[in-house]
């Protein structure tokens, strides 16, 4: 069992076991991970404050059952089945559920990532695939960080929690969590084609993923993201040079509102991929 398990009313405060930080020859910091578990009525909002003690701590959550968001000022993250969401806790925001929500959160003092030369700022808001081993053993972290442990377990505890956020396993592009972060992987380039900086570098760091793993989750669909960007880019312009609702756009409008950083560049690109000029199929739509 989880040291709390409730239906979260606005105003509830979860109570978390206290942290043992000690130093312990010099360097080697000992702690105690803590467990906490809310349920989420639908439509419900859940402030992150309201974990006591959440300011001093990094947060990993995992959605158990339903789905939920994370809104934080600008950033936004889906809490999905099949995922964890990790949290800078001193960032606040809240959790909102559409539908019936259940949340366990594992909770780890910051110090824990001081010990790993890790900066909490760097990883708040990533969102870690779990595969189905991953999951167990998450779910047994919880059972085992829920009560006082010794020194030395609970020291194990926090290590095993920060070795999931270090894995990248290959991922199985039908499992259900990766399915899910490659599906707003696509959506988010597509809304984002105009701006010409979309890469995979900054698509992972908007979907709080590393590149590396972007890489993985489409090498399982036969091309890179980079070859996937390109491709949206050209499609697009070519349902804009084929559309008479978009003929007062020039060329060099289109291919610019496209993500393309000259007309010469799309151009190239353009015939390459159809076999035509753009301004071609245009005057051959006429």
């Amino acid at each position: 069992m989880l040291t709390q398990t409730e239906t979260a009313p606005p105003n509830a405060v979860l109570r978390l076991p206290p942290v043992a930080e000690r130093a312990v020859a010099g360097s080697a910091a000992l702690f105690a991970a803590g467990a906490a578990r809310i349920v989420l009525a639908a439509h419900q909002h859940f402030p992150v404050s309201n974990i006591r003690g959440a300011q001093d701590r990094l947060l990993l959550v995992r959605c158990r059952q339903g789905a939920c968001r994370l809104v934080a000022g600008t950033l936004v993250r889906d809490c999905l089945p099949g995922s964890l969401l990790v949290l800078d806790g001193q960032a606040g925001g809240r959790f909102e559920a559409d539908g019936p929500c259940d949340l366990a959160f594992l909770t780890l003092p910051r110090i824990a990532l001081r010990d790993r030369c890790r900066r909490i700022e760097l990883i708040h808001g990533s969102v870690v695939p779990l595969q189905p081993g991953q999951a167990l053993l998450f779910d047994g972290l919880l059972a085992s960080a829920a009560t006082p442990q010794p020194d030395a377990l609970a020291r194990a505890i926090g290590d095993a929690a920060l070795a999931l956020l270090e894995a990248e396993p290959p991922c199985n592009a039908s499992s259900t969590g990766a399915a899910l972060t490659l599906a707003r992987a696509r959506s988010l380039a597509a809304s984002r084609l105009a701006d010409p900086e979309l890469g995979a570098a900054s698509l992972a760091r908007a979907l709080g993923i590393s590149e590396r793993y972007l890489r993985t989750l489409f090498a399982g669909t036969g091309q890179s993201p980079a070859r996937f960007i390109l491709n949206l880019r050209l499609e697009r312009s070519h349902r804009l040079l084929c559309d008479p609702a978009r003929d007062r756009l020039s060329i060099a409008e289109i291919a610019f509102s496209c993500g393309f950083v000259s007309q010469a560049h799309f151009s190239r690109l353009y015939r390459a991929r159809y076999g035509d000029a753009p301004r071609s199929t245009r005057l051959r739509r006429a």
